[in-house]
């Protein structure tokens, strides 16, 4: 019998400005790829650099869970341990022994969102492949190429 897919309610916090967060709801089968295409475009940003997920939310470089784009890109360098984003790891990977993550994109530029997991109790059947919810939006989104003219 088919007991539905788990969706994962979590916040998404902006840490450069906290009162700038999302409250949504993702597929637990969502691959990490997926899901930082989701964040980026629920903050209205371009989905066009590189990003991580760290299981250290003040300091990525001490995280013993790392999910990185860059693990999935052939002769690219990588943190080592890192695991990839495009196939094996789905959203429900991050909160088995966590509650919260770092979300980098952008390494340049660095921004960073906290990721909080909040409730998986809600279950459906047939979900596509980018489904989301922004349940709550609050605070105003920052640019994400602002002009320092």
């Amino acid at each position: 019998m088919f007991k539905g897919i788990p969706l994962i309610k979590q916040k998404v916090t902006n840490l450069d400005n906290p009162g700038n967060y999302k409250i949504l709801d993702v597929a637990s089968n969502l691959t990490l790829y997926r899901f930082a295409r989701i964040i980026v475009k629920a903050f209205h940003f371009d989905f066009d650099h590189a990003f991580g997920f760290y299981n250290n939310i003040d300091d990525h470089y001490r995280s013993t869970k790392i999910f990185e784009l860059f693990s999935d890109m052939p002769d690219v360098e990588h943190t080592p341990g890192a695991q990839g984003v495009k196939r094996f790891f789905m959203v429900s990977d991050l909160y088995k022994e966590d509650d919260t993550f770092l979300f980098l994109f952008d390494y340049g530029d660095g921004w960073r969102f906290k990721l909080e997991f909040l409730d998986d109790s809600e279950k459906v059947y047939h979900v596509p492949d980018s489904y989301y919810k922004i349940f709550e939006s609050h605070g105003e989104d920052p640019e994400q190429y602002p002009n320092y003219d």
